[in-house]
């Protein structure tokens, strides 16, 4: 049944069942991947530090329920650090090497009035659920803004170690990683929550000096190519589950795969 839920702990989220975009991502690529990834969870410093940032600029108010931040870069074998650990139970220790970089990027944010306009209103870390064909979904949204009149505007929080300009290295960079795809992943569970949304904004914000930030407009056609193609994408999921597990294809194709200079290279050719 779908389902929009408001202030949803990450972890229960990540634990509720569904799939997601980033499991509808790694079918994409190949089943073998999406098999390996479901069953091998790992959490990794540059996920964490992600998760980290997301919580510094869109909910501060719960940063320190989640995080402690300590000064120098203790050791975690050293008698400091496991004292740290010991004095805070649950907690995710933040090294100043890394909590450092997520106080200039809110900074940042917060000192470009387009982000700043975008998120001073509207609800952060919104878990949608919802079913296709019968099969559980989810998405969570970085941030849900409702639109004067009519319609919502979902802003996604991208962090980068790029700098976020030219316009062309976004398209690039969105392209590359699926955002169309998970952007129009999210836009569908929302819409059978009976939410349409009209805009779809990312903030990009770099992750070292000088953490620059750009304000993106993703073109809504190229928001519904992503949906279409992510709802092909869980049909092919559902039907490659059907299949008795031997039968089930898990790697790429085989044989020799023939390449040619794309398109998009900025580099010409050399003779």
């Amino acid at each position: 049944m779908p389902q929009i839920i408001k202030n949803l702990a990450d972890q229960e989220y990540r634990l509720a069942p569904g799939v997601g975009s980033t499991d509808l991502k790694n079918f994409y690529h190949s089943p073998g991947k999406f098999n390996y990834e479901r069953r091998n969870h790992s959490t990794t410093p540059i996920l964490v530090n992600g998760s980290a940032a997301h919580f510094k600029v869109l909910e501060p108010d719960k940063f320190d329920e989640v995080y402690i931040c300590i000064t120098g870069s203790p050791r975690k074998d050293s008698k400091q650090f496991k004292q740290i650990e010991q004095d805070n139970p649950g907690k995710i220790i933040l090294k100043e090497p890394d909590w450092v970089p997520m106080e200039k990027m809110r900074e940042s944010v917060l000192e470009n009035k387009d982000a700043f306009n975008l998120l001073n209103a509207g609800d952060p870390e919104v878990s949608v659920f919802w079913d296709h064909k019968g099969h559980p979904c989810k998405g969570r949204i970085d941030w849900l803004r409702p639109l004067p009149g009519q319609g919502h505007c979902h802003v996604e929080l991208k962090t980068t170690a790029k700098d976020v300009w030219p316009i062309s290295d976004f398209e690039r960079q969105a392209d590359q990683s699926f955002w169309d795809f998970q952007a129009g992943w999210y836009q569908e569970g929302l819409h059978q929550n009976g939410i349409i949304v009209t805009a779809t904004i990312f903030i990009w914000v770099q992750n070292k000096p000088p953490y620059n930030c750009t304000v993106v407009e993703m073109e809504q056609t190229w928001v519904q190519s992503g949906r279409n193609q992510a709802n092909q994408t869980m049909d092919q999921l559902i039907h490659w589950k059907a299949q008795p597990e031997e039968n089930r294809w898990n790697q790429h194709p085989k044989g020799i795969h023939y390449a040619d200079k794309p398109k998009w290279s900025v580099r010409e050719y050399a003779y």
